[in-house]
C-alpha cells in the first residue's frame, strides 16, 4: 500500500492531504508559503524495529491522520504498533484535556442554575450581530467598534457581582464584536478596557456561546463589577486570518465537488487563524489528474479575485439554491448564505447559470 502526500492549494497556506484506500480525507493547512502541486509516492523501507507508539499518535494528534489507517498501513509492511504505548498516550492525552476542560471551564462556563438566575432577572441575550458588521472600504476590511455594558459576571462555579485583579471568569456582556467558538471555527481574540481606565487592558482568553449568553473568558487585569462600562478591540489580524481559512474551505469544497462530483460529502472541518482542516467522504480513490484538477481549480478562483457576498435568506428559500450542498447540520432561520462570485439572491432567482462556491454558513 503507498501513501500520497500531497499539496492540493496555492492559496497563502500550506497543505498536506492524506489519501487512503478507505476514502477518508484530512487537510491540514498552516499559513505559510507554498510550491505549485506535487505529488510522489512515498516509499517505504522495511523497517528494522516497529514503529515507536509516539510516531503513531503524532501523526494523528497533529495531522488528524486516523490510527486505524496507521495500523492497515503497517499490516501491510508485516509489523505492528506497540498497542499498549499507544492506549498508555492515549489516555494521557484524554486525561489532560479533560483536566483542561474541566478546571478552566467549570470557573468560567454558566451552568444550568446560572443560567435559569439570568433568566429570572430578566437578562437578555447577548446581542453579537456585530460580528457579522465589517465592510469593504479601499480594498481593506473595516470592523464596527462595540461599546458594551457588564450584565454578568461568573467566577468560582457561581454568579458573582464583582470580581478582583487575577481573578478567573466568565464576562457576560449586552453586546459583543467577538465570534463565539462554534460550527468548526475558533473564537475570536482580543481585549477589553473599561471607561475610565483606558490604560489597564483586560485580554479574553477565549469566547464561547451557552444559552444564547456570549461568555468572554478573562483574568481580570483589575476590579470589574456588573453594569461596568467597557470598549471592545477585536484581533483584527487574527479574524482575518481566519476568514480566509474558512473561505478556503468553502473553495475546496466546492472543487472537490465539481471533479468529483455529487459523492463528495462533508464529515467535518475547523478552521483557525493559522490553519484549517476539511475532512470529507468520497466513493472511490483519487487519481494525479483529479488532484491536479482539484488543483487548477482552486488557483482559478482565487485568481480571479471574486468578492465574497454575505447574505441572510429564510432558511426554506436558502436550501433551494442550485448548488447548495446536502445540508444536514441545524441552522438557524433566517440563515446567513456566503457564496463567491455571485450574489445569493441572484441565484436563488435563477438570475445565473455560473456554477460557484455558495454554502450556508454561520462563521464569520
Amino acid at each position: 500500500m503507498s501513501t500520497l502526500l500531497v499539496s492540493p492549494l496555492c492559496v497563502p497556506s500550506r497543505c498536506v492531504l492524506y489519501l487512503c484506500p478507505l476514502f477518508l480525507f484530512h487537510l491540514s493547512v498552516s499559513p505559510l508559503s507554498m510550491p505549485p502541486l506535487t505529488v510522489s509516492p512515498l516509499t517505504v523501507s522495511p523497517p528494522c524495529a516497529p514503529p515507536t507508539a509516539s510516531v503513531a499518535w503524532s501523526l494523528h494528534r497533529d495531522l488528524g491522520f486516523p490510527l486505524d489507517l496507521v495500523d492497515l498501513m503497517l499490516e501491510d509492511r508485516g509489523v505492528q504498533v506497540d498497542r499498549q504505548e499507544l492506549d498508555c498516550l492515549i489516555a494521557e492525552n484524554h486525561k489532560v484535556q479533560s483536566d483542561l476542560q474541566s478546571g478552566v471551564e467549570s470557573q468560567v462556563m454558566l451552568d444550568v442554575l446560572s443560567l435559569a438566575e439570568l433568566q429570572r432577572l430578566g437578562v437578555p441575550h447577548t446581542d453579537d450581530s456585530l460580528k457579522y458588521q465589517y465592510r469593504m472600504e479601499q480594498d481593506r476590511y473595516v470592523f464596527p467598534a462595540c461599546r458594551a455594558s457588564v450584565v454578568a459576571l461568573y467566577a468560582g462555579g457561581r454568579l458573582v457581582s464583582e470580581v478582583t485583579e487575577g481573578q478567573l471568569c466568565g464576562v457576560v456582556l449586552d453586546h459583543t464584536c467577538f465570534y463565539s467558538e462554534q460550527g468548526g471555527q475558533s473564537h475570536d481574540q482580543g481585549y477589553f478596557s473599561r471607561d475610565g481606565q483606558q490604560d489597564v487592558l483586560y485580554p479574553v482568553e477565549a469566547v464561547v456561546l451557552v444559552g444564547g449568553y456570549v461568555v468572554h473568558q478573562v483574568t481580570a487585569a483589575d476590579s470589574l463589577k456588573t453594569g461596568d462600562q467597557v470598549q471592545l478591540h477585536l484581533d483584527q489580524v487574527h479574524r482575518l486570518s481566519c476568514m480566509v481559512n474558512h473561505t478556503a474551505t468553502h473553495i475546496l469544497n466546492f472543487a472537490l465537488r465539481k471533479v468529483l462530483g455529487p459523492s463528495v460529502q462533508q464529515r467535518g472541518s475547523h478552521v483557525s487563524a493559522d490553519r484549517l482542516r476539511f475532512d470529507f467522504s468520497v466513493k472511490g480513490s483519487l487519481d494525479v489528474s483529479q488532484l491536479q484538477q482539484v488543483d487548477r481549480c482552486i488557483n482559478d478562483i482565487i485568481s480571479a479575485n471574486h468578492i465574497v457576498h454575505s447574505q441572510e435568506l429564510p432558511l426554506q428559500a436558502a436550501r433551494s439554491i442550485s448548488g447548495l450542498r446536502t445540508v444536514d447540520e441545524v441552522y438557524p432561520d433566517p440563515v446567513r448564505v456566503v457564496s463567491v462570485g455571485v450574489a445569493a439572491s441572484d441565484l436563488l432567482d435563477d438570475e445565473t447559470d455560473r456554477e460557484t462556491s455558495v454554502e450556508l454558513c454561520c462563521g464569520t
